[in-house]
């Protein structure tokens, strides 16, 4: 198997890993109607530039400050089923949104919200820039929660997607999978 296979399907084992921690601990936030609307949110696009500029990491590091190194861009696409458009919208501290059809359907406000068991895990090298995301937020009882949010740019024949763990106001789990742009 090629060494971008391998290290495709380690990066992927070690973001399920990530994914399936700390459920019970985890709480999100409301979709929409977080008390604290991210700021201006810019129409940059996440490129293999802005991917560059971010810190570079050989192995999978555990943060949530991640998402600060891509503020002021953005990343769309369409969802596989569907077609629906679909945009990651990153602000400034860490606050994002995800829209779907052209409408918000999701937004975090900037890290200075969150709590002390946000949990993140990231890592950017040559061939693949893999993150996770679980802010800590307080939970609006009657909102969705988000879970998590997971980022996979690999590129080299494998789909660049991103994707959305969340519950719905009536606690049901679902997931946004957004496969995105070619970076």
């Amino acid at each position: 198997m090629p060494r971008s296979a391998l290290l495709v399907c380690g990066l992927f084992l070690a973001s399920s890993l990530v994914a399936c921690s700390d459920d019970a601990e985890s709480s999100g936030s409301p979709a929409g109607n977080t008390g604290t609307p991210p700021p201006s949110l810019s129409t940059d696009r996440i490129d293999a530039a802005a991917i560059a500029s971010c810190p570079a990491a050989k192995t999978v590091l555990t943060t949530p400050e991640w998402i600060t190194c891509l503020a002021g861009r953005r990343v769309a696409g369409k969802e596989p089923f569907g077609d629906v458009p679909c945009e990651l919208r990153i602000g400034q501290g860490g606050a994002f949104e995800y829209v779907r059809n052209g409408a918000m359907t999701l937004s975090v406000p900037p890290r200075a919200s969150w709590g002390a068991s946000a949990f993140g895990t990231y890592q950017n090298d040559t061939d693949a820039f893999i993150a996770a995301l679980s802010p800590d937020l307080p939970v609006a009882a009657g909102n969705a929660r988000l879970e998590k949010l997971r980022v996979f740019f690999v590129g080299r024949g494998v789909e660049d997607n991103i994707e959305i763990d969340y519950l719905d106001a009536a606690l049901a789990r679902a997931t946004y999978a957004c496969r995105v742009e070619v970076l």
